[in-house]
């Protein structure tokens, strides 16, 4: 029998309630720390990553990696990697670029659309899936076993990264997933760090890991004491399984 995974379903009520959400989270980051970033074009990753990275500390430029894949950060006390897999056109491009020693290393770790990386890639101590109030349930509930992530559950309509050619010179032929997601997200090929969130939010939160059960715990107790603004627990949200 697998076990239960915890996790719960908040409500954003703005891109205020996303930082409040992420700075909650930022005192559980340390090195090795991973957390998977999953929903639709515009929803809010990487205005979320921008937000925690600003909570720890950082107070430079967030660049969006959706082109250079990859963003190192060197913060006070250990470095953090954002990752963007929106482009990959091969389950294993990951390994391919040395990611692998990087995920689940010495440094913590953002993903972006971590589904796209197949079953190798290891579960995340925090996994969030972000969408829009009106989308619905979204994604599949997270699966017994978050590596085994199914690639078209946060996008049903992409192409199966497999089947893509990597010789094609078109990018969009190469991968015929990521043009799909850019035509369905309201711009091809503009980063989503250029299209803020805005409106609400519904965040669920899973927690394969022990750490990321503890950082799920806090979040939860802030959010019942009234201590993030905006960020609410959703009333048909069932409840978490630990408590």
């Amino acid at each position: 029998m697998q076990p239960v995974i915890p996790e719960i379903e908040l409500m954003l009520r703005d891109l205020a309630a996303t930082s409040a959400l992420a700075a909650a989270i930022a005192p559980h980051v340390r090195p090795g720390f991973v957390v998977y970033l999953s929903g639709d074009l515009g929803t809010g990753k990487t205005a979320f990553t921008r937000a925690l990275l600003r909570a720890l500390g950082h107070d430079g430029r967030v660049r969006s990696p959706t082109f250079t894949l990859a963003e190192p950060y060197n913060l006070s006390n250990f470095e953090l990697y954002h990752f963007d897999f929106y482009r990959f056109g091969s389950s294993d491009e990951w390994r391919d670029l040395g990611f692998d020693e990087l995920i689940g290393g010495d440094v913590a770790a953002v993903v972006e659309w971590p589904e796209l990386a197949g079953q190798g890639l290891p579960a995340p101590d925090l996994w969030i899936r972000l969408r829009t109030p009106d989308a619905g349930a979204g994604a599949a509930p997270a699966p017994a076993d978050p590596g085994a992530a199914d690639p078209g559950a946060a996008d049903p309509g992409a192409a199966d990264p497999g089947a893509a050619d990597p010789g094609a010179a078109d990018p969009g032929a190469a991968n015929p997933g990521a043009a799909e997601r850019e035509a369905g997200g309201g711009g091809a090929g503009v980063p989503e760090s250029s299209r803020e969130p805005s409106g609400q939010r519904v965040a669920r939160l899973s927690a394969p890991t022990e750490w990321g059960r503890l950082c799920l715990t806090g979040i939860l107790d802030a959010t019942h004491a009234g201590l993030l603004g905006g960020v609410s627990l959703r009333e048909d949200s069932a409840p978490p399984p630990w408590l």
